[in-house]
């Protein structure tokens, strides 16, 4: 995991979707509790299966979630709110590695646009007998 004092990006190895999350601490009578209460409280069981089943990536921003309980990557905000704050917590070159990010984003998106024109061009030049010249 990469961790700083704003951002905490971790990365799960074990993550399969069936392998469950072990470690000293599930042993004692805290967890014991915690899953037992889990089975009639469903926030509870939301918490108790993401310790359990960890995602593949979580970022953290510990400045507005101080306790890491709101995965950014899990939302729909990774491109406009993630990275640019993963980007701005790289010290001198990050700004410009945002920049070349985001100026590859654009080349493509717009390239697959490009790409996306090409089925129905040639359904016209080859049903309409179109040419393809302008």
């Amino acid at each position: 995991s990469l961790q700083g004092k704003r951002n905490g990006l971790i990365w799960n190895g074990w993550h399969d979707g069936e392998t469950t999350f072990k470690n000293e601490s599930m042993s004692g009578l805290t967890w014991k509790a915690m899953a037992k209460a889990a089975e009639k409280d469903s926030a509870l069981a939301k918490r108790v299966k993401h310790y359990l089943y960890r995602t593949p990536f979580e970022f953290y921003d510990y400045e507005k979630d101080p306790d890491a309980l709101s995965n950014l990557i899990g939302e729909d905000q990774l491109i406009f709110t993630v990275l640019p704050a993963l980007f701005d917590s790289i010290a001198n070159v990050g700004p410009i590695i945002a920049f070349a990010f985001f100026a590859l984003m654009v080349i493509a998106s717009l390239t697959s646009s490009i790409s996306m024109l090409e089925v129905p061009v040639a359904y016209l030049v080859e049903s309409k007998n179109l040419n393809k010249s302008f």
